[in-house]
């Protein structure tokens, strides 16, 4: 709570609007969490009025964070956690894989909340964040889930095990025959946004062409989660 009045406190002394926007994520979240909706609401309303119409990978990722902690939206929270790494914020792209873990421990799928606490345990190191990796992996513990001191998870550099969670999922709907712009909608991005993905998966598969996109899903069973 006194986290919450410093931070809404600061709106009336701040005239920039990027300034203002940096403070949405974290007001949202502690308003949720101390149980002011209405407050969490109507700020989460401004992060997506401001990401409606824009290509800024932190004005999306801001957006759908709050809307993902409102909605306890896992898979929301994810995309947003991706966008955040887009966007070079690793502290907020872990607190998002954060609550995502948290939300996929909410719903008993274990398998899930474990990945992303692994996610958000290697945002926090790459930034030096030790008590929040400390303080994450005392949390999760206690629901057996932990990720041994000297255990590694590497993202592969080439190939389809190097694609994230929200390329994976534009792969499949390349697959299913689906333009950008339908992809676009389905997953709240924007087209440049989705046709970026696009260049990554052709890069990171070493191929050409949409129709490659296609075979190498096909080869996988691959379909959008």
């Amino acid at each position: 709570p006194e986290a919450l009045t410093a931070l809404t406190g600061a709106f009336d002394e701040i005239s920039e609007e990027i300034e203002l926007e940096n403070l949405l994520p974290d007001v949202v979240r502690l308003a949720a969490r101390t149980g002011d909706l209405e407050l969490a609401q109507s700020l989460a309303g401004q992060a997506a009025k401001l990401a409606k119409g824009s290509e800024i990978p932190h004005r999306q990722a801001n957006a759908l964070y709050c809307e993902g902690l409102l909605d306890h939206d896992a898979g929301r929270l994810l995309t947003a956690a991706e966008r955040y790494q887009d966007a070079s914020r690793p502290l907020l792209a872990a607190k998002a894989y954060e609550a995502a873990a948290a939300e996929f421990l909410r719903a008993d799928d274990r398998g899930r909340a474990r990945e992303a606490f692994v996610q958000a345990v290697e945002a926090y190191t790459s930034i030096g964040a030790a008590a929040d990796v400390a303080r994450l992996r005392a949390a999760f513990r206690a629901h057996g889930i932990h990720r041994g001191p000297h255990s590694r998870h590497r993202r592969a550099v080439s190939g389809w095990d190097s694609l994230t969670d929200t390329e994976v999922k534009v792969a499949g709907m390349v697959a299913e025959g689906q333009s950008n712009p339908e992809i676009a909608a389905k997953l709240m991005l924007s087209r440049r946004t989705v046709s970026t993905h696009v260049s990554h998966i052709l890069k990171k598969l070493g191929v050409a062409s949409r129709t490659d996109i296609a075979r190498e899903s096909a080869l996988r069973t691959v379909s959008p989660r």
